[in-house]
């Protein structure tokens, strides 16, 4: 058992710990504990970032939540076309968002808000099938933090792309079953460790598929095809974890 003593009339200049940036004021506000079953010492509460696509602005808005107000209206990095489709993720083992949207050009693209500012910025396709579907997905790794953009890119086979908080790199197509053009993306993350699920439906609406992400080898498998949809203006899936992965 360990313990130690506060002294409250010292003005700490610096605090130091091993698993974020060092901090600058001395206001203990709480712990987090982060996926990589460490525990970072807080000096401010938990922030929030709603963002949102407005009229026909070709650059995302986002708002900032300090814990208790909404901060002014900003703006991220342009995408080069009016928004259709926003897509926001948070970081699991380091303070940064990714926002992912898709324009009525079809392009679909990726920037990283860290440290104040919005930068990272990559167009993972610029030939989505239909710009009406949200055909394009985030999600974080549980424990290594990197994150997986799959889109639709005008053909059968979804891309992807890999951040590893410094890069985007192009790691290749998810082979699906449906001929086809890809239309719509779900990806879902298990919260205890770093396997995804991706589900996809075509643009006919024939049929569903989701595959498994086996971060160990870097590949995709496991996949099963699932019914069809007659709604094909609708997405019409979902996909979830449990919690505790048990």
């Amino acid at each position: 058992i360990y313990s130690f003593t506060i002294d409250t009339s010292v003005t700490v200049s610096t605090w130091f710990q091993t698993t974020q940036s060092q901090f600058d004021t001395d206001t203990l506000s709480g712990a987090v504990s982060l996926a990589t079953n460490t525990i970072t010492v807080a000096t401010s509460a938990s922030n929030g970032l709603a963002a949102y696509a407005e009229g026909t602005i070709q650059t995302p808005r986002y708002r900032l939540w300090s814990g208790t107000s909404w901060g002014s209206e900003l703006s991220a990095l342009s995408v080069g076309a009016t928004i259709n489709w926003v897509v926001l993720r948070p970081g699991e083992t380091r303070d940064e968002y990714i926002l992912g949207t898709l324009g009525t050009d079809g392009d679909i693209n990726m920037q990283v808000y860290k440290n104040g500012a919005w930068g990272n910025a990559q167009e993972i396709t610029s030939t989505a099938a239909d710009a009406g579907a949200r055909g394009f997905d985030i999600a974080y790794e549980n424990a290594s933090g990197d994150a997986i953009a799959v889109a639709c890119d005008g053909d059968a086979d979804p891309v992807y792309w890999t951040w590893n908080g410094t890069g985007w790199t192009n790691s290749g197509t998810i082979n699906l079953a449906s001929a086809n053009n890809c239309a719509w993306i779900k990806l879902i993350a298990d919260p205890a460790s770093d396997e995804m699920i991706v589900i996809s439906r075509d643009t006919a609406g024939s049929q569903y598929e989701a595959q498994v992400w086996n971060a160990t080898s870097s590949t995709w498998g496991n996949s099963i095809t699932l019914g069809s949809m007659l709604e094909v203006s609708h997405e019409g899936m979902a996909g979830a974890y449990e919690e505790s992965s048990n």
